[in-house]
């Protein structure tokens, strides 16, 4: 990353935006064009930093960083790859420039005029000490008139370096080159869809063989470059185009497996050895792809799919011969620098990947023994300068690998939650609605009924970064490990909040301002997120051992969201407040609270943490989960798993005759308006599912002298 935008002369004429441009036209790698954008917008109008946010289905995402302040080259790699999206709405700078369709300077961003809504984000500053003060912020538009970006200048500064306002000139010319650069930005967005499109055909064939497996091997390819390149001194000019078409090159390494029979590359286990010779041929088939090479990037991509599986001491495949024959191991393979260098930056980062990544017949390395084998392996299987390169950058591979995890593939994420028309539930009495998904679909369907005109672009990011956060793919921290308080808990916790929301809209005809009802969504969907564990948390066990005090870890995990999102500090303190009502060791009658409005989302949000765990239809096969939970986060007062179970009929009968009834002030009981309302139910189905379970277990108490015969009685699937 070269982050040249800062010093040196102005670049602010007419002549020098044409330059810039002109130099935009050979550029081909999305990312490349992003780095180059920021930085000649930075140069133009002589700013320290910037950033640019892509426009994509769930709002604005972040994509290119630059601060010639806070970051050297490798820090600044590091930063490219962190992922967020703030939503696209009024709330933030970057979302009201894209919402209001016109730029925003801004003088000092810390006194912004009141009449604005948006609100600055301080989360950076708090974190870097760095101090934004002046900001220019520009959406960036396609030929249809559709938002491709938003673009943020950071801190004007004068001949001498002291930080200054954007000035008039300058943000006109900066609106000049952005005009046009936005055709580049379309044109890079469309080459990568088109060579992701082909890695998605690759995957037909290969599930392994995903767009996050290629962005993840063209990243870490062009990094290892950009490390070996620097290394002996090659100039920016050279290495940034390259590293641009070597990422783009290495997507399509594997492109060849189109080939190879499916029956082999979707067998689960290990390959037999005639099978593995025949996956080796894929090498050959993608070559023969892209033999027809009439530019730079031709070559590459022919070069990579090729040679990529050569060993440095010889002993790899295909072989010299574009036409070898594999499987009859018709010629030595090539060794050394005879392999095309490019190949050599992707073998290792194919390797790497692949023993990070899962597999039906292992599971992923560490980074430590991946390093140690690749070690081992230099000067055999690979160029030693290559491999030094890739350990001189380890926290750029780290942020490559967190971006981009592997996921479970759907056309679209959030299709379900699109639509507003009744769910066809099979039956009216099944409270979860199925998967995590319908019952998000649920949950947004009563959400509107409440009010139609509620927007939900802000709860829709927040879902899809939940199932991020759960599975392990939120920037920063690991996958939730704790089998009872799991996704599926907090989404039912959620939807059993809106419904207790409609459900005082049809009791009483009252409804929460539509601030406070998006922010106790908000609080349900982070309530529990306190036992999810940070990446340096590390160690045996799971989450579970934060449980008691787990609360205040979820605060802690929002605040830090919240403040990515631009959301105010009175807005995440009121959720904060209403997560507080979910903690059973605190009376929630003396919690201050901001706002009746505030105080009554909290009553409905504990409420609703217990009826969604109670009337859960695998409630009682979920409590040995429960059971070493508590044990592992040292909560006492239970012996054993049966001891739980002997105790739950006491346990429910404080919970909901005390807790539900007199601390929350029998805010559960609005429950049935919603209910009848919704299916024409005249009852409260959540009540009606714990008293079959207590019955139940009233029973298996009699019955049972021991855990094996309560697993006998209790089972039915957990989800």
């Amino acid at each position: 990353m070269t982050s040249n935008g800062g010093g040196g002369a102005r670049e602010n004429s007419a002549a020098a935006v044409l330059t810039m441009l002109e130099a935009l036209h050979p550029l081909q790698d999305l990312d490349t064009i992003l780095e180059v954008v920021l930085r000649d917008a930075r140069k133009i109008a002589f700013a320290d930093a910037g950033t640019i946010f892509l426009a994509d289905e769930y709002g604005l995402a972040f994509s290119q960083c630059q601060n010639e302040s806070l970051y050297d080259d490798y820090d600044e790699n590091v930063e490219q790859y962190r992922q967020y999206v703030i939503a696209l709405d009024s709330r933030s700078i970057a979302g009201y420039t894209a919402v209001s369709r016109r730029p925003l300077a801004l003088d000092d961003v810390y006194s912004m005029p009141a009449e604005l809504p948006c609100t600055f984000n301080k989360f950076f500053d708090l974190e870097t000490g760095y101090r934004t003060c002046s900001m220019y912020s520009l959406p960036l538009w396609t030929n249809e008139g559709k938002l491709l970006a938003v673009l943020q200048l950071i801190n004007a500064r004068d001949q001498g370096g002291r930080t200054i306002p954007f000035a008039p000139q300058m943000q006109e010319m900066v609106g000049l080159y952005s005009r046009h650069a936005a055709a580049a930005i379309e044109r890079g967005r469309v080459t990568r869809e088109l060579v992701l499109r082909m890695v998605s055909l690759c995957a037909l064939h290969d599930p392994r063989e995903n767009r996050h497996h290629a962005q993840r091997v063209g990243a870490i390819a062009a990094e290892i470059y950009q490390a070996w390149a620097q290394e002996r001194g090659e100039e920016p000019g050279v290495i940034l185009p390259r590293k641009g078409l070597l990422r783009l090159a290495a997507m399509l390494h594997d492109v060849g497996k189109v080939g190879v029979a499916d029956q082999i590359l979707k067998k689960p286990g290990r390959l037999t050895p005639e099978e593995y010779e025949a996956v080796k041929l894929h090498t050959v088939y993608g070559a023969r792809m892209l033999e027809r090479c009439t530019t730079e990037f031709d070559r590459m991509c022919r070069e990579i799919a090729l040679y990529h599986h050569e060993r440095w001491d010889g002993r790899g495949y295909p072989g010299a011969q574009m036409g070898c024959d594999v499987v009859a191991g018709c010629s030595p393979g090539l060794s050394g620098e005879a392999i095309p260098l490019m190949a050599r930056f992707v073998a290792v980062a194919d390797v790497y990947d692949a023993l990070h990544s899962w597999r039906s017949y292992k599971d992923p390395w560490p980074v430590e023994r991946i390093e140690g084998y690749i070690r081992e392996q230099t000067g055999n299987q690979f160029d030693p300068e290559v491999v030094q390169a890739l350990l001189r950058i380890p926290k750029v591979i780290e942020a490559i690998t967190e971006r981009y995890q592997d996921t479970i593939q759907v056309c679209n994420p959030l299709a379900a939650v699109q639509e507003r028309k009744l769910p066809g539930l099979e039956d009216t009495r099944r409270l979860a609605c199925g998967t995590v998904e319908e019952m998000y679909r649920e949950l947004r369907h009563v959400y509107l009924m409440i009010n139609p005109g509620l927007e939900t672009s802000f709860i829709d990011l927040a879902f899809y970064d939940l199932r991020r956060l759960f599975s392990g793919q939120f920037p920063g921290y690991q996958a939730s490990d704790t089998p009872y308080h799991d996704l599926r808990h907090t989404v039912s916790v959620a939807l059993a909040l809106v419904r207790l929301l409609h459900g005082r809209q049809v009791e009483l005809g009252q409804t929460l301002t539509p601030l406070t009802l998006e922010l106790a969504i908000l609080s349900a969907f982070f309530h529990d997120t306190g036992l999810i564990r940070r990446r340096e948390e590390k160690g045996e066990g799971s989450g579970a051992r934060f449980i008691i005090g787990h609360e205040d870890r979820s605060i802690t995990l929002l605040r830090y969201y919240c403040s990515l999102h631009g959301r105010s500090d009175q807005e995440i303190e009121q959720c904060a407040q209403m997560i507080r009502c979910t903690n059973l060791g605190l009376d929630p009658c003396k919690l201050p609270f901001a706002s009746e409005d505030t105080r009554l989302g909290g009553f409905m949000l504990g409420s609703a943490d217990i009826l969604a765990q109670m009337a859960d239809r695998v409630y009682l096969e979920k409590l040995p989960h429960l059971y070493q939970e508590f044990q592992e986060g040292g909560v006492k007062g239970y012996e054993s798993s049966q001891d739980m179970y002997r105790r739950t009929t006491k346990f429910a009968i404080q919970v909901l005759g005390q807790r539900l009834s007199e601390c929350f002030d029998n805010v559960s009981g609005l429950m049935r308006g919603h209910f009848r309302t919704r299916w024409g139910v005249d009852g409260d189905l959540y009540c009606e599912a714990i008293s079959r379970s207590l019955d139940y277990v009233g029973k298996l108490n009699q019955l049972c002298q021991d855990d094996d015969c309560y697993r006998k009685h209790l089972r039915r699937k957990l989800d």
